[in-house]
């Protein structure tokens, strides 16, 4: 048995996301698309700030969690979601990384976020909300300078034309990205999401928000 009803929802969630993966949806029932072409526009001047007393209870926290097809059960046992074998990866707990909750698609968390430094830039993702969220927000730190992009899936035919930040604001403890070491900060993020409706173009707005404590990692 399952740990508790939301568990089993997420089983059913899970098994039709795997259904839409694997093309097995009878001709007519919505599909995972991700639009084609879309794109995020930048164009935003801002600073990161530095505050070296940037704090937050959660940055001593922790928590860790499963991927979201791995279910636990009343026995404790691991089982897939999926259907599929479990592998060791899917076996260990991620740790909450980031405590950023988003508006797109309706409020949820974001609560991971993987760090890495590539050509002296750090590359930020953020995501998180699967099976019934799927989206990202990255942002590349360059210096004192930051820019955002965010991509995201729909659960059927959707007509979304693109997305535009229209604000930004980043604090963090220190502008040095060590690998091997965490990074804190803070982020805001907002956004214009526009969309085609019976021939019309309305906008709707998002925002991301919250803390991040990635451990930096160094890109190959």
């Amino acid at each position: 048995m399952l740990a508790s009803p939301i568990a089993a929802v997420a089983v059913c969630i899970a098994r039709w996301l795997s259904l839409l993966a694997l093309g097995g949806m009878a001709c007519g029932d919505p599909v995972l698309v991700q639009p084609k072409a879309l794109v995020c526009v930048d164009k935003l001047v801002a600073k990161v700030a530095r505050d070296p007393v940037l704090d937050s209870g959660f940055f001593r926290s922790k928590e860790y969690s499963y991927p979201w097809y791995v279910v636990q059960g009343e026995d404790g046992r691991l089982h897939s979601a999926l259907d599929e074998p479990l592998t060791n990866e899917d076996r260990a707990r991620k740790e909450h990384s980031s405590n950023c909750t988003s508006s797109h698609m309706g409020a949820h968390r974001m609560d991971f976020c993987d760090a890495v430094v590539k050509g002296g830039k750090l590359v930020l993702t953020i995501d998180g909300g699967l099976p019934a969220y799927a989206s990202d927000l990255v942002i590349t730190v360059d210096g004192e300078n930051f820019n955002c992009r965010f991509s995201a899936s729909y659960p059927g035919p959707v007509t979304v034309l693109g997305w535009t930040i229209t604000k930004k604001e980043m604090r963090v403890r220190s502008l040095k990205a060590t690998p091997g070491k965490r990074w804190y900060a803070w982020i805001s993020v907002e956004l214009d999401e526009e969309c085609l409706e019976n021939g019309k173009v309305s906008v709707l707005h998002h925002k991301i928000e919250g803390y991040l404590k990635p451990v930096v990692s160094k890109g190959k």
